[in-house]
């Protein structure tokens, strides 16, 4: 509190979409060298949205996410059948502006995409999370609160009988739709608030029916 009663109030969050990359490869670890990850600054939350479907048997989730040397921590995941999983992974990385993200897998996967966001002004600890699947790939939709002048994220990924689809989203902005390996497709979006938001329904909606998809989304505030 100030003197005379009244609040300290903090900045509001800034966040950046700073790129989205996708690997084609069928392997258990994947290394995404000398990846963007925004302006540096003290407190910058670098936020990894994750895809991956198929593959081989085995734990779904990364066992673990490197960001820049920083040590990652799993926000949220879940998966569809067929192993269709999406996740969000940040970590503090006060300096650089680009470094080398890497995930661990105790399974071979079938190619993995990653959207990567620099949140700036928020607080390291996750205001709220949620998830949905839908197995005949219709559409994915959920709620999350978020604090006022915070900001939200999500992403999600499917994976289509012959080709790839693209997806429109709503309740959070578009950043990123990408068709990384034949018939997948890795797509993410982030918002931010300057009122509080409760139960905002965030959805993402394939152009066509895929065989199964899942998405992720997460919240921070000041």
């Amino acid at each position: 509190m100030m003197a005379g009663g009244g609040t300290v109030s903090r900045a509001e969050v800034t966040c950046s979409f700073v790129g989205s990359t996708g690997s084609t490869s069928e392997i258990d670890s994947y290394t995404f060298s000398d990846h963007s990850i925004g302006t540096a600054a003290t407190g910058r939350l670098v936020v990894v949205g994750i895809g991956n479907t198929g593959g081989g048997g085995g734990t779904d989730g990364a066992s673990s996410v490197t960001i820049a040397g920083e040590t990652g921590t799993k926000i949220v995941e879940v998966t569809a059948d067929d192993h269709t999983h999406s996740a969000i992974w940040a970590a503090v990385v006060d300096s650089g502006t680009t470094g080398d993200i890497v995930i661990n897998y105790s399974r071979t996967t079938n190619g993995t995409i990653i959207g990567v966001w620099a949140v700036y002004n928020a607080t390291t600890t996750v205001s709220d999370t949620s998830s949905d699947t839908d197995n005949s790939g219709e559409e994915y939709t959920t709620t999350l609160d978020i604090p006022a002048s915070g900001v939200g994220i999500a992403c999600a990924i499917d994976i289509k009988g012959s080709s790839a689809t693209t997806h429109t989203w709503a309740g959070l902005t578009e950043q990123y739709d990408s068709n990384f390996k034949q018939n997948q497709s890795g797509t993410g979006a982030h918002k931010v608030f300057s009122s509080t938001q409760t139960d905002l329904t965030i959805s993402c909606t394939p152009a066509d029916t895929t065989y199964q998809g899942s998405m992720v989304t997460a919240s921070w505030g000041p």
